[in-house]
């Protein structure tokens, strides 16, 4: 039921190219919102009241819709709707928290002999809800790192090359606070340093 209908007769069709590119050229907005709501998956409610003559409900939001929502939550980014417009942003250790059920402290799945799920593990039922559930967790990292929305902003704020950021994100090299916005770039093996980075001066 929480998935797109499959074609037939009283299920979904795909929408051509070419009409989406018609619909878009002739502004109709609203015909494009009902083909991706209303019609885009299984809607007995709505389509009840339809037939009764009674006031409609409004679209809500679709199981697709959602889920790509939650994959782009779980990837970090923080997607907010408000009056029809979608903001993305990278999300913050403190949002991560508060949206957290709990942390997975073991990369436990199944107990083989009895196929139950391990505690603290990835479908630990009071942390995640179990097999299908719908609670959010977090693992801590054993570094902290920069969320990859961020990568850009923060070569561009330090200078940094793309090597660089890639071998300090890697461990090949290391960042030394010698104070007063100085850091150093060294090597982790040699610790031959690279070079200076001074932030705020």
């Amino acid at each position: 039921m929480l998935q797109p209908t499959k074609g037939g007769e009283e299920g979904s069709k795909r929408i051509g190219y070419m009409e989406l590119l018609g619909l878009l050229g002739s502004d109709a907005r609203k015909n494009l919102k009902e083909i991706s709501t209303i019609k885009s998956e299984q809607n007995e409610e709505y389509w009840t009241k339809f037939i009764r003559g009674e006031p409609l409900p409004k679209p809500k939001m679709t199981f697709a819709t959602k889920k790509f929502f939650d994959y782009m939550r779980g990837s970090g980014v923080n997607i907010k709707m408000e009056n029809d417009h979608i903001t993305a942003a990278p999300m913050t250790d403190h949002e991560i928290l508060t949206m957290s059920n709990g942390e997975i402290k073991e990369p436990l799945a199944l107990n083989a002999k009895n196929l139950s799920p391990e505690d603290g593990g990835l479908y630990d039922q009071v942390i995640t809800g179990g097999l299908k559930g719908e609670k959010w967790a977090h693992y801590k990292l054993a570094e902290p790192t920069v969320n990859p929305i961020f990568e850009t902003p923060v070569k561009s704020i330090l200078g940094l090359t793309t090597s660089e950021y890639e071998s300090i994100i890697s461990g090949k090299y290391g960042v030394i606070d010698m104070g007063g916005g100085v850091f150093k770039i060294v090597d982790t093996a040699s610790e031959h340093e690279i070079r200076t980075i001074r932030i705020g001066q």
